[in-house]
C-alpha cells in the first residue's frame, strides 16, 4: 500500500515524485483543497492533502505548495477514514476511532482547527460495556526491526495473577494499528 503520488510537466513529460521523501506513507486515496467528488485537486493556493499511514495511524497531511514541504493536520480521533469534503475544502467529514473508542462520525475545521462529533452509534452501549486496559508496546524483531504492538489485559486484571495469551497478528497490506477491535476487547473481558 505504499504508493506514491506524481506530477507530470504536460508540455514537457517530466514526471517528479512529490511524495518521494515523505514519510510516513502516502495512502492509495489521495485528497486536495477542491470541489467536492474530485479525488484529486489543487485549490487556489495550490495546497495538497492526502491521507497516509504513520505508525498504524491513518491520518491527513497538508503539502505547503511554494516549499513542498508536508505538516500532519491534527484531527480528533487518532485514526481517520472515509473523508469527505466540503466544497470549499475548508471541512471535512470523517469516521474516527481510537483503541478504546469504537468508530464515531466528525466533521473537523481546517480553518478553526477543531472538530465536532456528530455521530456516535455505539453511544447507548458505552454505560454497559467495560473495555480493557490497553498498552501500547514496542518489541524489537531478531533483525533490530522495531514492530509495534497493542496489549490488552484481561478485565481485573491482578499483576499476581497468570492468564493465558492470545497473539493477534496481522500481517496484511493496510494499517492495522490505532482502532477500535471489539474482538480483541472481548477475548480480554473472557480473561485472555
Amino acid at each position: 500500500y505504499n504508493t506514491d503520488l506524481y506530477r507530470v510537466d504536460v508540455a514537457s513529460g517530466e514526471l517528479t515524485t512529490v511524495t518521494a521523501d515523505f514519510d510516513p506513507h502516502a495512502g492509495a486515496n489521495l485528497y486536495a483543497v477542491g470541489d467536492a467528488g474530485e479525488v484529486l485537486h489543487f485549490g487556489a493556493r495550490g495546497e495538497l492533502l492526502l491521507e497516509a499511514t504513520d505508525r498504524g495511524r491513518v491520518q491527513l497531511f497538508r503539502q505547503d505548495a511554494k516549499s513542498g514541504e508536508f505538516a500532519p493536520i491534527r484531527l480528533d480521533t487518532p485514526t481517520a477514514s472515509g473523508f469527505s469534503w466540503s466544497a470549499d475544502g475548508q471541512r471535512v467529514a470523517y469516521i474516527g476511532t481510537s483503541i478504546t473508542t469504537p468508530h464515531q462520525v466528525w466533521v473537523h475545521d481546517l480553518r478553526r482547527r477543531s472538530g465536532v462529533r456528530i455521530l456516535d452509534p455505539a453511544a447507548e452501549t458505552h454505560g454497559y460495556v467495560t473495555l480493557s486496559d490497553v498498552e501500547f508496546v514496542r518489541y524489537e524483531a531478531p533483525d533490530g526491526t522495531p514492530v509495534d504492538g497493542w496489549l490488552y489485559r484481561p478485565y481485573g486484571f491482578d499483576e499476581g495473577q497468570t492468564y493465558p495469551l492470545v497473539v493477534d497478528f496481522y500481517g496484511g497490506v493496510v494499517p492495522n494499528g490505532e482502532a477500535f477491535r471489539f474482538q480483541r476487547h472481548q477475548m480480554a473481558a473472557r480473561g485472555y
